[in-house]
């Protein structure tokens, strides 16, 4: 959230400004490993995709968002967005989310069978928590942290998916 909030004030005229977010995209792709991704077993969950999980997310946001029109250049609008795009591209990223998504082609498959056979049984509740959740967004939707309050990261192989679809 602080990345986003400091990356918003940054001003694509500026040549220290477009070098900052330059470095801090090439280090924010380059904890994904595009280029060699380890995609085995990708569906299981780790902390490391947990982390590439979240960098996705922000990526994603900076992707869609454009700076507030505070400025009357409305070329600087898109700067962080255009840039973004780009070094993603140049890092391969097409590539990138095609293997992750042919991995998980063949998890959703596998696991669309034993859904289909399994019993119908009882479903354990939830704990309540007294404390209201975490503010994660724009990361994750509030009624989202919401539903998945012990552990945001449950549903990891569908959080996944979703980043990699189109």
């Amino acid at each position: 959230q602080v990345v986003l909030m400091l990356t918003s004030d940054l001003d694509g005229n500026e040549e220290r400004d477009r070098a900052c977010l330059e470095n801090l995209l090439t280090a924010v792709i380059g904890e994904l490993s595009m280029r060699q991704p380890d995609i085995s077993d990708v569906c299981k969950r780790t902390p490391q995709r947990e982390v590439h999980l979240v960098i996705m997310r922000l990526i994603s946001v900076m992707m869609s968002r454009s700076k507030s029109s505070s400025k009357t250049n409305t070329d600087n609008c898109s700067f962080i967005s255009q840039v973004t795009a780009t070094m993603l591209q140049q890092a391969g990223v097409i590539d990138y989310c095609l293997q992750l998504l042919k991995q998980f082609l063949s998890y959703w498959k596998a696991s669309g069978g034993e859904e289909a056979g399994s019993s119908i049984g009882g479903v354990l509740l939830k704990p309540h928590l007294n404390t209201s959740p975490p503010d994660m967004s724009p990361f994750f939707l509030k009624q989202y942290v919401k539903g998945h309050s012990n552990d945001v990261f449950k549903d990891y192989p569908h959080l996944l998916t979703e980043m990699d679809s189109p």
